[in-house]
């Protein structure tokens, strides 16, 4: 069994047994060569100094804060969070699916959109792979976006942080759609009855309007980079080629997850959890 004791800003002051290396707010201590960093994915932070070793990106939001600061200088009442856990998971049994979302822990917030309103199912409830209709965003939160990503996580998926926009901004964009409607899935065969985490937006369009198309969407909008790049193509000059900019609006979650998994590096603009 291991026990930590810290001062407020993370220094150890004493310890038992030392069996694994997440320590201080589950971050990963990387004691090598006695630097003694924690690892908090986009930057590192030195409990000696109580600083982060690299400025924040967002600091112009804190502007009357030092941009090294941690935990707005007082640890006790405050976690430094990292302002862009932004996480994209793909699942490709089956069908597939493809969903969204911002924040950390309890503070997490997940967005998945599809056919929630029961007409992915036929009448037996069995499954309706080339239905359209309604459109449905869900926003869970807290315990509920706990247990729709842990029954994914039973089923497989694939996890992605896009690390180049902050949450605020993804969540805005999803937070508009989601305000726009008041109205609630209604059919009974739905797993979402009359929830008030559910909302029916639009119309669902198998090959123009999915899970996969929505996400595109809301990362190409919040300004990320995750779904841009550049293309060789011939010009009309034999032998010579240029090089086109692609914002890419993927419609199948396996296409998605091919091209996330091939961008994917650390600390890059993705990288993959799992």
């Amino acid at each position: 069994e291991e026990t930590n004791h810290y001062y407020p800003f993370g220094g150890v002051f004493a310890s038992a047994g030392n069996v694994q290396p997440y320590k201080y707010n589950g971050k990963e201590l990387d004691a090598k060569k006695g630097l003694n960093w924690y690892d908090y994915g986009a930057r590192h932070y030195d409990a000696v100094l109580g600083r982060f070793t690299t400025n924040d990106r967002f600091a112009e939001k804190y502007y009357s804060m030092s941009p090294y600061q941690y935990g707005a200088n007082s640890p006790v009442g405050n976690i430094d969070v990292n302002g862009d856990s932004i996480r994209v998971y793909t699942e490709t049994q089956s069908f597939g699916h493809t969903w969204i979302s911002v924040g950390e822990g309890s503070n997490m917030t997940v967005y998945s959109y599809g056919r929630y309103n029961g007409t992915n199912k036929g009448p037996d409830r069995s499954s309706n792979s080339l239905g359209n209709g309604s459109g449905v965003l869900l926003k869970l939160m807290g315990d509920e976006a706990k247990a729709y990503n842990d029954k994914k996580a039973a089923g497989g998926m694939s996890v992605f942080v896009v690390t180049d926009v902050a949450d605020e901004k993804v969540a805005n964009i999803l937070d508009e759609k989601f305000n726009m409607s008041t109205t609630m899935p209604d059919n009974p065969k739905s797993d979402y009855y009359n929830s008030s985490s559910a909302r029916i937006i639009d119309e669902y369009k198998l090959t123009s309007n999915n899970c996969t198309t929505m996400v595109s969407d809301v990362l190409n909008k919040s300004g990320s980079n995750a779904l841009k790049e550049t293309r060789l193509q011939q010009t009309s000059n034999f032998g010579t080629w240029t090089t086109i900019p692609i914002v890419n609006r993927f419609i199948l979650p396996i296409s998605m997850q091919n091209h996330l998994v091939r961008i994917s590096k650390p600390g890059g603009v993705v990288y993959k959890t799992r």
